[in-house]
């Protein structure tokens, strides 16, 4: 969200589909070792009466890391890509990706002269 002279504007959100591949797939992956941490850590949690043999803690590795892939794969994913493409995208790029389901002429016009103007981001 932005700020314009006291105003608040929010952003529309960024189209994934027009985002490089390049970006995409950055984000995707570090989104991908983000959830297999998370369920390595998870699994850790759950109390067991004897320790994992080799074996099966590669497998428990390898499902851990096929859930994550399925869990970011889907739609988009957790929604941790948007945020990463937010962080890592130019701010030449962004622009040109932003989803017009909420246009708003006139937060996009004051945003193209905004060294004039006092915009504060939150």
């Amino acid at each position: 969200m932005d700020r314009i002279n006291g105003q608040k504007f929010y952003k529309p959100k960024l189209d994934l589909q027009k985002v490089p591949e390049q970006f995409r797939n950055i984000a995707k992956g570090m989104e991908q070792q983000f959830v297999q941490h998370m369920l390595q850590q998870m699994e850790k949690t759950a109390p067991s009466n004897q320790p994992d043999s080799q074996a099966t803690q590669f497998y428990k590795s390898l499902l851990n890391e096929r859930h994550a892939e399925i869990m970011t794969n889907k739609d988009e994913g957790l929604g941790i890509q948007r945020l990463i493409l937010e962080k890592i995208l130019p701010e030449h790029l962004k622009d040109r990706m932003r989803v017009n389901s909420n246009p708003n002429k006139q937060y996009q016009a004051m945003m193209k002269d905004s060294s004039k103007l006092g915009v504060t981001r939150e």
